[in-house]
């Protein structure tokens, strides 16, 4: 029997003048066993004696068996048929009329194509890792990048890199692919760290590009990224005072945290804050749970008290006067056994202001919260309100009284996060810092012109 593998050809360029294959046996050979190929160039329907190339193979082994045709220029452009037998030698007779009984039969096609292949001498660039945005980056940052080899033959020599760091002058290495570092054609790869570091350690934004020098194909040769180091300001309380209540031009985006509290049940945010009047705002904002500070409410919700939307049905809030204006609250949010199935939905919510747990009323209804969907999370922090933010905590626990760390930081001194927590931002970046962090889950500001 045959086997066809028709769907796609392979390609070769009459250009090229010649055409190696590389054939791996799926199996260890057997003993007297060759390999066969035949390649229909002339196109006219045959396996001819002259389009036939045979190689023995070696008894128990996997090695790539190569076979070269020569004088490809000679033949007319246009798909062609290839036969391939791995048989036992005197098995191997006529492709069509004799198949071996043993052994393997294939069938390909391949397309002879005008001209030279395009990526000929042609190396890339990929994969550019200079680390994360973050708080106090390294002053020796390392520069890694997969170097690949994109020809259709092997490169065997040295490359040169530039590598412009910031606005610094420019600098040239050279890497060496010679010999054993060679990169076989088409597939070679290999990650190349540089000698040359880079210095993060200056707040805010930094970039890093990579060229390929003297590389034929300009599309490949340059790669380019960026990080941003935050430096906290340790010289005072700081906090990001938003101002978003009239114009909503003002928030914090942070889909990794919405990420985190979509993929569990039970879950604490901690908010830090204070507001600057009487007000209806916008603590937080997703599809599928919104968190107010009220004032001047319908429906028989009171005002300076703490709201929230819970999916589309659930509304639940606090007594009148748990918040007051001007006064630094550490607000937390706790939910558990959300349930947020196609038929049953809901959850059991509970808030606690300054450590003491606040009584809530609503409407009756149930639902269950979410930050978006799963595959577009979302969260917005402070998008309509007046006011100051100090810290956003949150947890995959539902904490109670007894756990929560009022007015206080859980992180480690080694900037890790204790085993139940997924985040906390600090907001201690100062005035010079566009970016915060918690270590490197990262939220971005928009605009960013905020005031600390």
């Amino acid at each position: 029997t045959i086997r066809y593998n028709l769907k796609k050809s392979l390609f070769a360029y009459k250009g090229d003048g010649s055409l190696e294959f590389r054939l791996f046996p799926g199996k260890l050979a057997g003993e007297g066993y060759s390999v066969a190929m035949w390649v229909d160039w002339n196109g006219n329907g045959q396996f001819e004696d002259s389009e036939k190339q045979t190689a023995a193979m070696v008894k128990e082994s996997k090695d790539p068996i190569r076979l070269i045709y020569q004088n490809l220029e000679s033949y007319p452009a246009g798909v062609k048929r290839i036969r391939v037998a791995m048989a036992p030698t005197a098995d191997i007779v006529d492709p069509c009329t004799a198949l071996p009984k043993e052994g393997d039969v294939q069938d390909f096609t391949i397309e002879l194509k005008e001209g030279n292949y395009p990526k000929a001498n042609d190396l890339g660039l990929a994969m550019l890792q200079i680390g994360v945005s973050g708080k106090n980056l390294s002053s020796e940052q390392e520069i890694k990048f997969v170097l690949n080899n994109l020809s259709n033959t092997d490169f065997d020599g040295d490359a040169k890199v530039k590598i412009t760091i910031d606005n610094q002058q420019p600098v040239e290495e050279t890497i060496d692919c010679k010999g054993t570092n060679k990169l076989v054609a088409y597939k070679g790869s290999r990650v190349i760290i540089l000698n040359r570091k880079a210095d993060f350690s200056a707040v805010g934004k930094h970039t890093v590009a990579v060229e390929l020098l003297a590389n034929p194909i300009e599309e490949n040769n340059r790669i380019e990224g960026s990080v941003y180091c935050a430096v906290p300001a340790n010289q005072g309380l700081y906090a990001l005072n938003i101002h978003s209540l009239e114009q909503a031009n003002e928030k914090l985006d942070g889909v990794e945290v919405a990420q985190k509290l979509n993929s569990t049940r039970y879950w604490t945010i901690d908010l830090i804050f204070r507001i600057d009047k009487p007000q209806f705002g916008t603590l937080l904002e997703a599809n599928g749970f919104n968190l107010y500070v009220t004032h001047n409410m319908a429906g028989g919700i009171p005002s300076n008290a703490i709201a929230m939307q819970i999916g589309r049905k659930m509304l639940r809030w606090t007594k009148e006067g748990t918040l007051l204006p001007g006064k630094w609250h550490h607000l937390t949010v706790a939910m558990s056994d959300i349930m947020d199935g196609w038929y049953n939905r809901e959850c059991t919510p509970a808030v606690y202001i300054d450590g003491q747990e606040c009584e809530l009323e609503g409407n009756g209804q149930m639902d269950a919260p979410s930050f978006g969907g799963s595959y577009d999370p979302e969260l917005a922090v402070f998008s309509k309100i007046d006011g100051q933010l100090k810290l956003l905590r949150t947890s995959k626990k539902a904490l109670t009284s007894s756990g929560i760390m009022l007015f206080q930081y859980v992180r480690n001194s080694d900037g890790t996060l204790p085993t139940d927590y997924t985040s906390e931002f600090t907001f201690d970046e100062g005035t010079k810092n566009k970016l915060v962090f918690s270590a490197r889950w990262l939220w971005s500001s928009s605009p960013t012109n905020q005031n600390v």
